[in-house]
């Protein structure tokens, strides 16, 4: 026999080959072929549906976001309101409180210009009764003494001296 080169071409070498794998597509298309077509379109399809199912979640995840940017929106102009009437409620109150005070003052002033009123009716019938009673004991003096008129002018001005002496008596 002869020693075949790398380079030779065997002829029935060749055939068997060629039949070996014409052999080995037929039975891998009948048994292989299918389950793995089969396997790569069930890969495709869960490919498929976990983009759909992530397009699905990321929808929904705008959706939450959006909400929650509306819900925080509408947390913000209430709280803004809130505060506003807080405010403004505050403002009523002072005013309130003010009016009160201003009231009660009023009163107070009206009570003390009462009282002064009152003090000062009083302490001027305390002084015309102090008068009264000056005047009488110094007719009194002039009637039972008979005196010249220096005389008479001398006891008026010891009488009025002692005035501010005898309202204090009384």
């Amino acid at each position: 026999m002869f020693a075949a080169g790398i380079t030779d071409i065997n002829p029935g070498l060749a055939i068997w080959t060629v039949v070996t794998f014409v052999v080995l597509l037929l039975v891998l298309r009948r048994f292989a072929w299918g389950p793995i077509l089969q396997i790569a379109a069930e890969r495709e399809k869960s490919i498929r549906d976990a983009i759909e199912q992530a397009k699905k979640e990321r929808e929904a995840a705008e959706r939450v976001i959006a909400e929650a940017r509306a819900e925080a929106e509408k947390s913000r102009r209430e709280s803004g309101d809130a505060f506003r009437r807080a405010q403004a409620e505050l403002e009523v109150a002072k005013a309130d409180a003010m009016d009160r005070a201003r009231a009660e003052a009023d009163k107070q002033r009206t009570a003390a210009f009462k009282d002064i009123e009152e003090a000062k009716s009083r302490a001027l019938t305390e002084i015309r009764d102090v008068a009264a009673d000056l005047a009488i004991d110094a007719a009194r003096k002039l009637v039972t003494l008979s005196l010249d008129e220096h005389k008479q002018k001398q006891l008026v001005e010891e009488y009025l001296k002692s005035l501010p002496a005898a309202a204090q008596k009384h």
